[in-house]
């Protein structure tokens, strides 16, 4: 009779076979998951407050800065459209594999 092995058996014996246990991991792994969701949010609020602050200040409307500004909300719709998607394939492969 032949028994399957599930990737939770391969990823414990692998991490058992480093001499690192499973607490340790499960930090490791918060550790990054709070690190790839913060990148986003820090993405968001800097790009946001240069758009702001362009909008806001008459003295700032100058062509340069318009290009500034859209390459502030071009960030801001990578951070909004993409960035969370990355996160959440890199979570979910960290968490499987």
């Amino acid at each position: 009779m032949t028994s399957l092995i599930s990737v939770g058996d391969i990823t414990q014996a692998t991490w058992s076979s480093t001499g690192i246990d499973a607490s340790s991991e499960t930090s490791v792994r918060r550790y990054w998951t709070l690190v790839l969701v913060v990148i986003p949010a820090l993405t968001l609020f800097g790009n946001s407050l240069v758009v702001l602050s362009v909008w806001r200040e008459m003295s700032l409307r100058t062509a340069t800065n318009y290009f500034i500004v859209s390459l502030a909300v071009a960030d801001i719709m990578v951070a909004v459209l993409v960035m969370p998607l990355a996160v959440y394939v890199e979570v979910i492969f960290l968490f499987l594999f």
